[in-house]
């Protein structure tokens, strides 16, 4: 149980690490540019956005993803924590269900919301990507099999946690029952 433990805290410290890399590289690519104007706006997430929106739009789409990762990163701290407490014999408690059951919620929310996001925003700018119109169907429909791929790759593993933390809240909350039951009985 020991192994799980410290598997669990090593994919949540590589999480947290890949996350907070994002969210401080956005976050300096925005200070860069308020403070110095070198970065392109339209750059700042790594996506193409000159023809959809405009440049104060863009800066509340680029803070709505600043605080989306921001409390991200503190939902998967706070799972850190939880996993230190596992040590220590608290793990069937409410505090730890609903732990466990909100971060669950929020990460598949956001990795949800982040994979539309990217295929909106991609799929508007596929249109004026495609190549010739004389390329084959076949062509086009691998290109943006392609791009969607690139999307889910980047999202899929944070949904997969969201999963995953969802059915340990749950196994949580039947061993709790259990241990209530447990208590009662002489």
């Amino acid at each position: 149980m020991e192994k799980l433990h410290k598997l669990l805290r090593w994919i949540i410290v590589g999480l947290i690490f890949t996350l907070g890399l994002n969210f401080l590289g956005i976050l300096v690519k925005i200070t860069r540019y308020f403070v110095f104007g070198e970065i392109n706006l339209k750059k700042i997430l790594s996506i193409n956005f000159d023809q959809f929106f405009s440049d104060i739009e863009f800066i509340i789409i680029c803070l709505i993803v600043e605080l989306l990762l921001g409390y991200l990163l503190y939902l998967l701290i706070r799972l850190i924590y939880f996993s230190w407490s596992l040590d220590d014999n608290k793990l069937f408690s409410e505090k730890s269900y609903k732990l466990l059951y909100l971060s669950g919620k929020v990460i598949i929310f956001i990795s949800i919301l982040f994979i539309g996001i990217e295929i909106f925003l991609d799929i508007k700018s596929i249109d004026q990507s495609l190549p010739l119109v004389e390329e084959t169907s076949t062509y086009q429909f691998g290109y943006i099999l392609g791009v969607l791929l690139k999307i889910l790759y980047q999202w899929i593993p944070l949904l997969i946690l969201g999963t995953i933390t969802l059915i340990f809240a749950e196994l949580i909350e039947k061993g709790m029952v259990l241990k209530f039951d447990n208590d009662l009985t002489i």
